[in-house]
């Protein structure tokens, strides 16, 4: 482990349709370096509040190319685009937030558990697209168990290439990221956690991971995220 660095486990779930085309979250400056370039504004590389803003943040890149469409009342389809141009139906996400809200890729694309209490924040990739924006979130990765889910406001289709953010993570502190399958038996904690929230969705996070961690929980999925180095 990195010194003064906080294990971070990470993963897609075991069978996931785009579990082996994800690639590891990669540092946000590494990033901007090359998209500034691109696009002729690495002059914005020489602003120190800029550079501190991305430390220890992450982007999420598209698997693949991705379209993502709002239909009827709140249900957001996500496709994959074929390189025949065919669009290959991923998933449907009902949401109540709204139904100018799209969500996709919540189904176990991307999980992520920490050695110890870390809180991940997630965000639009607000420096490198205006295409997904409005939505963001954060919860502590080392007390509670559950996968992300990209989301945003959607007024027409979304439209993301391969190697494109699709979301920004930042930790609460130094990591280091270590990739593991998402198994059966892990799946099965997330669904405890999700299913656990649904009658006690009016209660704060806190008490979810007050929860989480005297119900032993929390021991039994580190145990079997360390089984797998």
């Amino acid at each position: 482990m990195g010194i003064g660095k906080t294990v971070v486990y990470y993963g897609s779930s075991e069978g996931h349709p785009l579990e082996m085309s994800m690639t590891k979250p990669e540092p946000l400056f590494k990033s901007l370096k090359r998209h500034f370039k691109e696009n002729e504004l690495e002059g914005l590389l020489q602003c120190p509040a800029l550079v501190a803003s991305t430390h220890n943040t992450y982007v999420i890149n598209a698997p693949l190319d991705l379209k993502i469409v709002l239909k009827g009342s709140g249900a957001a389809y996500s496709y994959a685009t074929t390189r025949k141009g065919d669009d290959f139906e991923l998933g449907k996400w009902n949401t109540k937030e709204g139904k100018n809200i799209a969500q996709w890729l919540g189904d176990g694309f991307i999980t992520f558990f920490a050695e110890e209490s870390t809180i991940l924040t997630s965000t639009p990739p607000y420096l490198h697209t205006n295409k997904i924006y409005g939505i963001s979130g954060s919860f502590d990765i080392g007390r509670w168990f559950r996968s992300l889910s990209f989301a945003s406001r959607c007024s027409e289709p979304i439209v993301i290439k391969e190697g494109e953010p699709m979301l920004y993570i930042r930790f609460d502190k130094p990591v280091e990221l270590k990739r593991v399958t998402i198994t059966e038996e892990l799946r099965k904690h997330v669904k405890a956690c999700l299913d656990f929230k649904g009658p006690h969705r009016n209660k704060p996070l806190s008490y979810m991971y007050e929860k989480f961690v005297q119900s032993k929980k929390r021991l039994k999925v580190l145990k079997l995220l360390r089984e797998q180095l």
